[in-house]
């Protein structure tokens, strides 16, 4: 099923549980919002349209964002919002210079998804979330589940081998019940309704600052979650 803006999977190849980072104090004004976002549709569209792309043509723009945040990118189709491709990093070792553009770039390719081509690119709104609080769920239990999203305030993510996922707070309205919640996460996964119960099965609660095109590579502004 379908879903606008808040449904994202995980970039794996640059995961780093053992290192998240968790209530990380650094929050985000609106002027470095802007240029988070410029700076992944920038990598986006020169990485379509050349094969010759290097990163650090748009890392040395972004110099400064040395914090190691998890970070996602979710690109969308306007004026819809509907989802056509997106990245997710967890947490790690990773200055957010680098795992910016590795999630932009992952974001444009996502094996989910046909690759984000040069003339479809020009009509998408790009997304970036930066993760400021990110822990995993040790007991895996309805009620722990319940006690970690905060009635509602944290989002929710899992982990499952190379299978992950994860929902925004404001994604939770049309869920009765938090199990239902958790077979959702777990089919957006790709993961059969009860995998979240498997002892290999990881769950994680986080927060996250969002900031969104209003129009494709037009003004930027910040979502705020809950």
């Amino acid at each position: 099923m379908e879903r606008n803006f808040m449904l994202f999977s995980i970039n794996t190849k640059y995961l780093s549980c053992a290192s998240i980072p968790v209530g990380v104090e650094k929050n985000y004004s609106l002027n470095e919002g802007i240029i988070l976002v410029k700076a992944a549709r920038d990598a986006v569209e020169l990485n379509i349209m050349s094969p010759r792309f290097k990163e650090d043509i748009i890392e040395q723009n972004i110099s400064e964002f040395n914090h190691e945040h998890g970070v996602f990118v979710r690109l969308m189709h306007y004026p819809t919002n509907s989802n056509r491709g997106h990245s997710f990093l967890l947490g790690g070792r990773v200055p957010l210079r680098k795992s910016l553009l590795a999630t932009a770039l992952h974001a444009s390719k996502n094996d989910r998804f046909v690759p984000v081509s040069h003339l479809e690119f020009k009509d998408m709104i790009v997304a970036v979330g930066i993760i400021l609080d990110y822990r995993e769920i040790k007991e895996k239990t309805l009620h722990a589940v319940k006690k970690e999203i905060d009635g509602g305030r944290r989002g929710l993510a899992i982990q499952s081998g190379y299978s992950e996922g994860f929902i925004l707070a404001d994604n939770y309205n049309g869920f009765d019940a938090t199990e239902d919640l958790l077979h959702e996460l777990c089919e957006d996964a790709g993961l059969s309704a009860y995998s979240w119960k498997n002892p290999e099965t990881r769950l994680y609660g986080f927060e996250a600052q969002v900031f969104m095109e209003r129009e494709p590579d037009g003004s930027v502004e910040e979502i705020k979650i809950r």
